[in-house]
């Protein structure tokens, strides 16, 4: 991964955020000297194997805001694999690929982002109210064993490009066993992660941030849930054409 002015700015903030170089250098996994060698220019890229398991995932919330991606096509990194979207495009058609929840059990993301998985496979195309880029895509609620809550072929936004905050719903899979799920996120101060399932049958999962941070593969907000009633009726736990 080649170390751009975004990265570079991010890598920043981060030493900012947990006290000093050391004590990020200790949340990644890698050694004080490797971060000075980053910031300090001796060093222009990081191992493609350290950024997409160690500092991918901590950097993504220091990167600019009016920035959702890093523009590199690096054959070792995986943060991207679509072109990132101008700003002024990002109110462009609202109808977007969409594929069956289940589907994303599928998804390999260090072999392509979601987005274009979505497209690839996808079984239908949806309209959201939201805005939506070309990292958006569209899931069916295809399984009651997700949310219970929820009809079947309600309607799921998802943007590959956002970062999932405390208290939002997200989307992820779990590494071991592999098995994707709907949760609600909690971020403690304590450096815990908790994770909530939409289905109250479901156990939770709890882990220490630092201590396991491959506890999950990947993980993203949803944004909207979008049920059709205009052209579809609820019974019996899914929607059908009216």
């Amino acid at each position: 991964m080649k170390l751009n002015p975004d990265i570079l700015e991010a890598i920043r903030k981060a030493v900012d955020h947990y006290g000093n170089t050391s004590q990020f250098a200790k949340e990644i996994g890698v050694a004080h000297s490797t971060v000075l060698f980053w910031l300090n220019g001796k060093t222009n890229n990081i191992n493609g194997t350290i950024w997409d398991k160690r500092v991918r995932r901590v950097l993504r919330k220091f990167m600019p805001a009016p920035v959702k991606t890093v523009t590199v096509h690096d054959p070792g990194s995986s943060f991207y694999s679509d072109p990132p979207v101008p700003t002024s495009d990002k109110n462009q058609a609202k109808n977007i690929p969409a594929i069956p929840l289940s589907r994303m059990n599928d998804c390999d993301i260090t072999m392509q982002s979601p987005a274009s998985f979505a497209r690839q496979n996808q079984t239908a195309s949806v309209a959201f109210a939201n805005e939506c880029t070309k990292f958006s895509f569209g899931l069916l609620l295809d399984d009651p064993k997700f949310c219970p809550g929820l009809p079947l072929g309600s309607r799921l936004l998802v943007c590959s490009s956002d970062y999932a905050e405390d208290g939002d719903i997200v989307i992820g899979k779990t590494r071991n066993p592999q098995t994707v799920f709907l949760a609600r996120l909690h971020r403690s101060s304590d450096g815990r992660t908790r994770l909530e399932p939409l289905n109250p049958k479901l156990p939770e999962m709890s882990w220490n941030t630092a201590e396991n941070a491959e506890k999950v593969f990947w993980l993203f907000p949803v944004s909207e849930v979008s049920i059709d009633l205009r052209s579809c009726r609820w019974e019996q736990g899914g929607l059908v054409d009216k």
